[in-house]
């Protein structure tokens, strides 16, 4: 990779990019790095299979992905529809243009294109059990929540810090007794408190408002509501921040970031990696 093709990703900070550069330097450079070269005209042959990889994912993600778009755009537009109905809705025609362009959709579900039996129809239940429990549980809740309360947030957000973006991915934002409410699109409470960090650097910087008086929330991998990691210190948090920027730059440093500078940590999660052929071809793991 040259210098040229270096300076040109732009590096930014998210809770995804840390784990990936935490959990897998090979994953972290082929999602960050290669596939975003595989986007361009003529790419190298390496872009162009990584772009193709990491397009693909499990019908876990999927899962949440239409659940989080469900909720985003009904709360958006103000819908009473259910969540069970609208993802389901969203999902099927995912489907369908996963199946009539596959070569430019922006991801894709092995599987549904496998054309497996009954693998849509699975799916589809999957997703419409999850919708139904997000219904049941706080969803009537949040359509009771006026107008004038929510606030109609881009996803992914930008945070400054420093010279730095750092990114987050709201689902929905909205006023609720004197505080900001912000339910977050990641399923991990893990390091949850470097994103309520982002949630009030955000509050105060793009609202103006206190950034004590932020909620932060996301949805467990079972669709419940959970209240992100408390935030025992702002200045704990940014420094764990700079931490991994720092880290991130300084594989950038010697202008050449080449496969051999990342290597792969083999563990439990190669199984459901999207990388996984790639690494088998390549003998970082068994098969």
């Amino acid at each position: 990779m040259t210098p040229e093709e270096i300076r040109s990703i732009r590096l930014f900070w998210s809770l995804r990019r840390r784990r990936y550069w935490n959990m897998c330097r090979l994953k972290y450079f082929l999602h960050y790095y290669a596939a975003v070269l595989g986007r361009r005209e003529f790419p190298d042959p390496l872009y162009a299979e990584a772009r193709e990889l990491d397009r693909c994912i499990s019908s876990l993600s999927l899962t949440r992905i239409m659940i989080c778009n469900a909720l985003h755009d009904l709360f958006e537009r103000g819908s009473c529809r259910s969540v069970a109905q609208e993802a389901e809705e969203c999902f099927r025609k995912a489907v369908w243009r996963m199946q009539k362009y596959p070569d430019s959709v922006r991801y894709i579900v092995p599987e549904i294109l496998r054309g497996d039996g009954g693998t849509v129809e699975r799916l589809a239940d999957g997703i419409r059990r999850a919708g139904e429990k997000v219904d049941e549980t706080f969803w009537h809740s949040i359509q009771k929540i006026p107008s004038a309360s929510r606030r109609r947030v881009e996803r992914p957000q930008i945070v400054h810090f420093l010279e730095l973006a750092c990114y987050f991915v709201p689902v929905l934002t909205f006023s609720h007794s004197g505080e900001i409410w912000i339910l977050e699109s990641s399923a991990v409470n893990e390091d949850g408190d470097l994103l309520s960090c982002l949630h009030r650097m955000w509050v105060a910087n793009a609202l103006g408002r206190d950034p004590t008086r932020v909620r932060s929330l996301y949805l467990d991998e079972n669709y419940d509501l959970k209240q992100l990691a408390d935030l025992p210190s702002a200045s704990a948090a940014l420094a764990g921040i700079k931490k991994d920027l720092d880290a991130m730059l300084e594989a950038e440093m010697l202008g050449c970031v080449t496969v051999r500078d990342f290597p792969p940590s083999p563990g439990k999660g190669c199984q459901s990696c999207q990388f996984r052929s790639y690494c088998l071809k390549n003998g970082h793991i068994g098969s």
